[in-house]
This record gives structure tokens, sequence and C-alpha cells, in this order.
């Protein structure tokens, strides 16, 4: 019993540790300044986690539509602290719908940058109007990955603080009246 509960008082506080380090190497993120937008709307995207850019290395972040290949609307150089930010046009000749806004970073031999291009979710409608929360991560916003890694590390703990207190109880509870019997001397 004390074995397990201290395996999960361990696992439950390793989880988090195990996570924070997938989420510190999930590469890029991306943002956008308004979650829906018309064609021809000019929208403002952010993002962090890029490679530096260098002459002759690797070139700067292409922001595109649902594809990594389709033609880029818009190009921006990484600033030095690997951040992208990037005012730009919605195409006019964008239908209405749900689109994954991509920022890849390619060598300037074309081959795709380590670290996955960040995404973000965009709208495009019809109507003039526009609102609503921004898609994508925010700055302050955790990844997924961590939220996980919470809720697990809660419940291991949870789990590990339970079986604990059981064993305290059991250690803890009266003992029933042993009857000694006298020793017969000879």
């Amino acid at each position: 019993m004390r074995r397990r509960c201290g395996l999960l008082l361990v696992v439950g506080l390793l989880v988090p540790l195990a996570f924070a380090a997938e989420a510190s190497a999930q590469g890029a993120t991306l943002s956008i300044n308004v979650p829906s937008a018309t064609p021809g709307q000019s929208i403002t995207v952010t993002g962090s986690g890029y490679a530096a850019t260098s002459p002759g290395r690797i070139d700067a972040v292409f922001f595109r539509l649902s594809t990594r290949d389709g033609e880029p609307l818009a190009d921006q150089s990484v600033t030095s602290a690997l951040t992208v930010n990037k005012t730009f046009p919605v195409p006019p000749n964008v239908p209405p719908g749900e689109y994954l806004l991509l920022a890849t970073q390619e060598t300037v031999r074309g081959r795709q940058v380590g670290g996955g291009p960040g995404r973000a979710k965009l709208r495009i409608t019809a109507a003039a109007e526009a609102a609503g929360a921004p898609g994508g991560f925010l700055p302050g916003d955790p990844p997924p990955v961590v939220v996980v890694a919470t809720v697990l590390a809660l419940i291991a703990l949870t789990g590990g603080a339970a079986l604990c207190a059981r064993r305290l109880r059991t250690l803890h509870r009266p003992l029933a009246a042993v009857q000694t019997q006298p020793r017969s001397s000879k």
C-alpha cells in the first residue's frame, strides 16, 4: 500500500514535467486579431516560436490559407525575439467559410523548417461584420497539452493522497485486544 501511495505521488509530480517539456517543444504558435473577416478586410497576425531568419539558409514566414503549398497571402521576416507580426488583407476572391491560416517557414530551397507551422482558425464571412473572440491562442493562454498535463497531475495527486489517507487510517485503527496467555514457568 505504501508503494502505491508513493508511486502515485511521484507520477503526479513527474507527469507535469514531461508535458511541460512537450509543450515547450511544440514549435510555432499563431493568433489573429479577429475570429472572422470579410474578403478585402485587413487582419493582423502575430506568432512566436519561429527559427531566426538567416540569409541563404532560412527564409521568411509565409502566411497561407488551408494548405502549406498554396499561394502566400503575405510574408514576414522573423524578429530577433523569434516572433512575427504582420497586417495584410484577406484576398477579395476567398469564398465564405472556415479556414485554417498557416504560417510556414521554409529554407531558401523550399523545405519546411522544423517546429511545424503556426495555425489559427479564420472564418471568412460575406457580412460586413466580423465579431467575437480572437482565433488561435492568445499570448497568455496555455497550450492544450499543459491543460491536459495539469488535469492528469491533479488526478494522480488526488489518488495518491486518497491512498495515503487510507493507509494512515489503517495504521491508526485501534487494535483488537490481544489476549495474552500467561507463560508457564518451569
